[in-house]
């Protein structure tokens, strides 16, 4: 369709996709992606993967987050011949922190569960939690908004742009707890099988 740009409509559009990606189809081809402030990754098809690295400057400068709830930080990919690894590396944490937990009542889309955001989240992913050491299996994937983004851009008066709000992500999962006083523990194994480990203890 013909090429507009206006700010409503040029998230929503980009030009000459389907012929790029055919330009790319004989090819193991990564895509990088940004100039936005959240996290996501696309599997296009076996040979082709996107990377849309979230913005250092986070919500522009207005807190420790992006949008989606990514913390402030940037990509890491590491190219060894054909082969292409990557990992995102939070600003003023240790490569091993890859996602947040929130506990029971943190969000007011699910009230009843705890969230997890595992920022660099793709589907080859496996998110898994026990409850007071024993395994209750995968947590589920869904979408929906950061609590700890939403409570960021709830308060307006602390924000120089007053227009800054949450937006929805993928890159969450949400379990029901026995016991909104449960030790909970979540384990990610990312798509090259490192695993993180995660712990929410609450009294």
């Amino acid at each position: 369709k013909p090429f507009s740009y206006n700010q409503e409509n040029i998230r929503q559009q980009t030009v000459n996709i389907n012929p790029l990606f055919e330009i790319l189809e004989p090819y193991n081809a990564h895509i990088f992606t940004g100039h936005e402030h959240y996290n996501k990754n696309i599997i296009h098809s076996p040979t082709l993967y996107e990377h849309n690295t979230a913005a250092i400057s986070g919500a522009f400068w207005q807190g420790d987050y992006c949008w989606d709830g990514t913390p402030i930080g940037y990509g890491v990919y590491e190219v060894t011949g054909s082969e292409v690894r990557w990992y995102f590396k939070s600003a003023g944490h240790p490569r091993e922190h890859q996602m947040r937990i929130t506990p029971v009542g943190s969000s007011y889309e699910h009230p009843d569960e705890i969230i997890v955001n595992v920022w660099n989240w793709d589907k080859n992913w496996k998110v898994i939690w026990p409850e007071n050491g024993e395994e209750r299996g995968e947590m589920t994937q869904f979408t929906g908004l950061d609590p700890a983004t939403a409570e960021m851009c709830a308060d307006k008066d602390k924000l120089e742009f007053k227009w800054l709000s949450p937006v929805s992500t993928e890159h969450l999962f949400k379990a029901t707890p026995q016991s909104a006083h449960s030790k909970v523990e979540v384990i990610a194994t990312d798509s090259f099988g490192q695993v993180y480990i995660e712990r929410l203890h609450t009294e």
